[in-house]
């Protein structure tokens, strides 16, 4: 039989067996509400910019110092290159509606904090910088353990009731999710309000570590969609990017936390030869000091064929360029790879190579028709087959994972589907037996019911998913089962594969 069929099946055979494994909670809702927790400061605004020093700016950066911020205006009236070149060494960084910061210092109606996930050696808790105290809020971390938005479009709308736009924010914005539809996701704002985003705006996760790791290419195509956008000094938005952020940016958007700086990007990550260069890696630049390098101050991402792609300095845009472009020819310091396809794969394969002894393992349990020993090694060869999966969706292209899906995880659940009825009867017969040895009736006869609908139902399903029979003891270990309860007649179980 084709293999999806009996994956249907299987699904609808899971449906039936809900009583008798652990619930998982819903994905939305109330049921990812954990209080009790922490209070932390998150970003208010969709993009605050963060000051080196506080006080008084421009009255053009009154746009960008206001809750709500209304970037779009502010970047607009920087029109020309020394507008925004007056922004160099004034601004550190910028952050995203709802990203988590530690308060560092206040000063009158200014604070300073630190961005948590922008890694750098200025300080311990992340990034610093100064900004406007009305652009924070302070709120219990409750929703930790919901689903999460990421916005893949450039910009985004959330709305109160999916009508009225209540806030733009930014590519890259993440959000918990409280309710999933077709056309909309409710999200929770770090001001505690509900509001809608389009679902064909973003993406959802279960948990940051379940993003895909990205191929070069996925990198490229990502930073490719900002090309044009004017450079912004400390940008991390898609309002304008600078050098350093529009790598971040593009990194962390496939959950890769590299260092802010260029200086600091080119420490980390794995050396690789300019010959070597592959789309999605870093090149870093710095200025000639003799006949060695000096500092990094830039950084471009490799876009293949002799090109890169970067976000260059205050008056021009994100941009596609020879690799051989001076001054860019002369100061290349060298290049960086942070996502190394081929660890990715050989990691899956490690992991699914030992699933494979575990179901040689499971297989000699099967064969051997002990329905215990069979039910003890169940959960853990579960385990192994979700840890398999889970490193298998890290890898990049779906050719590779459909092959190392097929090699490892789909013979592993095939044996698994050989015994789940059976299992999750044998299961729900020992619950039937303890309520008895407690002479709690109603409660048995509950879960008889239970086991009685299973066995009506899920024989024919067994039946039509042409799996391979099993040895006849294991029926007949169900049947002394049934026996020894000995109080009730029980249903029937003729006909069990």
């Amino acid at each position: 039989m084709n293999y999806w069929k009996k994956f249907f099946i299987f699904t609808l055979l899971l449906s039936l067996l809900v009583p008798f494994f652990p619930k998982v909670s819903d994905a939305a809702g109330t049921t990812c509400y954990t209080p009790n927790q922490p209070n932390k400061t998150y970003i208010n605004v969709s993009v605050a910019t963060l000051w080196k020093e506080p006080g008084t700016k421009r009255n053009i950066d009154q746009y960008s110092l206001s809750n709500p911020v209304d970037m779009k205006t502010w970047t607009a009236k920087m029109g020309t290159a020394d507008s925004r070149r007056w922004l160099t060494g004034k601004t550190e960084t910028q952050g995203l509606y709802g990203q988590e910061v530690k308060v560092l210092k206040t000063n009158g109606n200014w604070v300073q904090v630190a961005i948590v996930d922008q890694a750098t050696s200025k300080n311990k808790d992340g990034y610093p910088g100064w900004m406007p105290k009305s652009q924070l809020t302070t709120q219990e971390a409750a929703y930790g353990q919901c689903e999460i938005v990421s916005v893949k479009a450039k910009t985004a709308s959330l709305y109160d009731d999916k009508k009225k736009k209540f806030l733009e924010v930014s590519f890259n914005t993440r959000l918990p999710v409280l309710a999933v539809e077709t056309d909309w996701v409710q999200v929770m704002t770090p001001s505690n309000e509900a509001k809608w985003i389009k679902r064909s705006d973003i993406h959802i996760y279960s948990s940051l570590s379940d993003i895909t790791e990205p191929s070069g290419t996925d990198l490229l195509n990502t930073g490719k969609q900002f090309l044009g956008l004017s450079y912004l000094w400390g940008g991390v938005s898609a309002y304008g990017f600078d050098c350093s952020g529009f790598t971040y940016s593009v990194y962390k958007y496939y959950g890769i936390l590299i260092p802010r700086d260029a200086s600091e990007q080119f420490t980390k990550g794995k050396a690789v030869s300019k010959d070597q260069l592959e789309p999605g890696d870093l090149m870093f630049f710095a200025y000639k000091s003799g006949k060695s390098k000096g500092k990094v101050h830039h950084v471009a991402m490799y876009a293949g064929n002799g090109k890169m792609i970067h976000s260059p300095q205050a008056g021009k845009n994100v941009e596609i360029i020879s690799i051989n472009t001076s001054p860019y020819k002369e100061e290349y310091a060298g290049g960086r790879r942070y996502v190394d396809v081929n660890q990715k794969v050989n990691d899956a394969k490690k992991l699914g190579e030992s699933l494979l002894n575990s179901l040689s393992s499971f297989e000699r349990k099967i064969n051997s028709g002990n329905l215990a020993e069979i039910n003890e090694q169940y959960d853990s060869f579960s385990n192994k087959i979700k840890a398999v999966e889970k490193a298998i969706g890290k890898v990049s292209g779906k050719a590779n994972r459909d092959n190392l899906n097929n090699k490892y995880v789909r013979p592993a659940k095939i044996a698994r589907e050989r015994v789940i009825y059976e299992i999750s009867q044998y299961r729900l017969l020992k619950i039937i037996n303890d309520f008895i040895a407690t002479d709690d009736m109603e409660n048995m006869k509950k879960e008889m019911a239970k086991l009685e609908r299973l066995q009506k139902r899920a024989v024919q399903i067994k039946k039509d998913g042409g799996y391979e029979p099993l040895p006849p003891q294991i029926e007949a270990q169900l049947r002394d089962l049934i026996a020894d309860l000995k109080l009730i007649k029980l249903p029937a179980i003729d006909g069990i594969n």
